[in-house]
């Protein structure tokens, strides 16, 4: 605290009375987060990240911000989202095993709108929560308001698409398997107010460890319901619905704020906030996933067509990292909108991204011939395609989330979503008339546009200055020099050897906190190649 300042007589209210408005001020309606968990949320700081920032007030309310607004900590989140995406696909392969296929065709079906709801449903409310949130900081009114909000517009949203599951799923699926996938729905949509308040408070890693923990439950419940009920669909899927029940291990941080639903006139920001969020989420993820969808009606062969199927799958892992990032740095950036903070995020995403892209175009053949059967042949032609697609979406991504902490003005939602809708258009004429190869290549070229687009925005134009300023130039020669050890390598073993040693060093540079398990002389080297004291955001 700083010195004493001027005191005044102590009046008979400044008794009972002062201290109970002195408690309150420091009570957030039962919203006290454990300070330790809110340190090891990744704020701690490390060589070249953004942590000697000043936790002072919020730039923009002028309220304390909340702990851990350091530096954006996005590295066991990176780890989790990929490990994910790796236990899903093989918690798919083993139900192949384990089920009729019948049973499994009915079982995939369902899986996928689950898929579409919880993308959709991802980045909307709880975003508005996580955004309020950060921005008012310790405002105990405030936080009541935004954590009401969006509870009850989850619990209306989540019955409104339970409802469309049901009809939707109705049409293949069991009565019990309808509901059953309605039920996980509505806990879906319900359980995302949690994830926002985290986000909001910046407690990354929980966030990665109820992700984690959700999967984890869904799949060693999933496998031991699959083989006791010899493969039914709607048993399986009851593991969705039981792992979902982890996602509310937040609730007790924030349940006492929860209040009666309000009236639209008394929440008009947070509405106009939700419309816009939700719109360029929506611009972002039809550019990011259209390619997969449009692929099934291109006149190619079928053996072709399965192979750009898996090589876009393979291809999206950077959207991985950069949600990872996005949900990071967001908070950040909705208090201090600073080219430091954007540059710290693209050098992060960019760095784990690009060899992720690395090792995708210089995997060896026997690799994967291992991994994929032989119709897949030409999984490797169209990698060269799709993997710098998961790049482009991915920055793209990240780009929009940039705008979703300011959302002050539509202008981002029209060039989105004008991007978007030609290149929808453009994919559908390309592979219609010009056939697979004509197709992958106007993914690409289309995902590239949108994303000079953004930059083009008055709000984004200094972005590719911050990142040269930010990112060290020797940076580019040694990665010259890794991706030819990785393409000239004599063999399997040997690009395995350096594709491991490399992705442990770009994953510290990429994300400091991991920083703190190497040798101190290693952190001084490594925390030399990002320079956030040069970025400077200009508007």
């Amino acid at each position: 605290m700083d010195g004493p300042g001027p005191q005044r007589a102590r009046s008979p209210e400044d008794g009972a009375g002062g201290r109970r408005g002195a408690a309150a001020r420091h009570r957030v309606s039962g919203l006290e987060a454990p300070r330790a968990a809110e340190v090891t949320s990744g704020a701690e700081a490390g060589p070249g990240s953004a942590a000697a920032a000043p936790a002072g007030p919020s730039a923009r309310s002028g309220r304390a911000a909340p702990r851990g607004a350091g530096t954006h900590a996005a590295g066991l989140l990176t780890i989790a989202n990929v490990a994910i995406g790796v236990l899903n696909y093989l918690y798919s392969l083993s139900l192949t095993h384990l089920m009729p296929a019948a049973q499994y065709t009915v079982f995939a079906a369902v899986l996928s709108v689950l898929i579409i709801q919880g993308t959709i449903g991802s980045a909307g409310v709880p975003w508005v929560l996580a955004r309020d949130i950060a921005m008012r900081g310790d405002d105990p009114v405030a936080a009541r308001r935004s954590v009401t909000f969006a509870f009850w517009l989850n619990v209306w949203s989540g019955a409104l698409l339970a409802g469309l599951v049901a009809l939707v799923c109705a049409s293949f699926a069991s009565s019990g398997a309808v509901v059953v996938t309605s039920l996980t729905a509505f806990l879906l949509a319900v359980s995302s107010t949690g994830a926002g308040w985290l986000q909001g408070h910046r407690r990354t890693n929980l966030i990665a460890v109820l992700k984690l923990s959700e999967v984890v439950v869904k799949v060693v419940t999933g496998l031991l319901l699959a083989r006791a009920t010899s493969g039914s669909a709607a048993m399986v899927l009851l593991a969705s619905l039981l792992g979902c029940l982890v996602l509310f291990a937040s609730f007790p941080s924030f349940a006492r704020a929860i209040g009666r639903p309000t009236s639209m006139a008394r929440t008009a920001d947070l509405w106009l906030s939700a419309a816009r969020i939700g719109g360029l989420q929506i611009g972002v993820a039809v550019i990011g996933a259209a390619d997969s969808l449009v692929v099934t009606m291109v006149d190619a062969v079928a053996t072709d067509t399965a192979a750009y199927q898996a090589a876009s799958t393979l291809g999206r892992v950077p959207l991985f990292v950069s949600t990872a990032v996005s949900t990071a740095v967001f908070p950040l950036l909705v208090r201090d909108d600073s080219g430091r903070a954007r540059s710290r995020a693209l050098v992060s995403y960019l760095l784990v991204s690009c060899f992720g892209w690395a090792v995708l175009v210089t995997v060896p053949p026997d690799v994967l011939g291992a991994l994929f059967p032989s119709d897949f042949s030409t999984l490797r032609v169209w990698l060269a395609f799709t993997a710098p697609l998961g790049v482009v979406a991915g920055l793209l991504n990240l780009l929009s989330t940039f705008e979703q902490a300011r959302v002050d003005n539509w202008r981002p939602h029209l060039v989105l979503g004008g991007a978007a809708l030609v290149h929808v258009v453009a994919i559908c004429v390309a592979g219609r008339f010009g056939g697979l190869h004509a197709y992958a290549v106007t993914t690409l070229v289309g995902a590239v546009v949108a994303v000079v687009a953004v930059l083009l925005l008055r709000s984004q134009r200094s972005v590719p200055a911050d990142l040269v300023a930010a990112l060290n130039p020797w940076v580019l020669v040694v990665a010259a020099g890794v991706v030819g050890a990785m393409v000239w390598a004599p063999g399997p073993l040997w690009w395995l050897a350096v594709t491991t040693v490399v992705g442990a060093a770009v994953a510290c540079v990429a994300f400091p906190e991991f920083q703190r398990l190497l040798p101190r002389r290693w952190r001084g080297v490594l925390g030399r190649v990002v320079r956030d004291g040069r970025a400077r955001h200009r508007r």
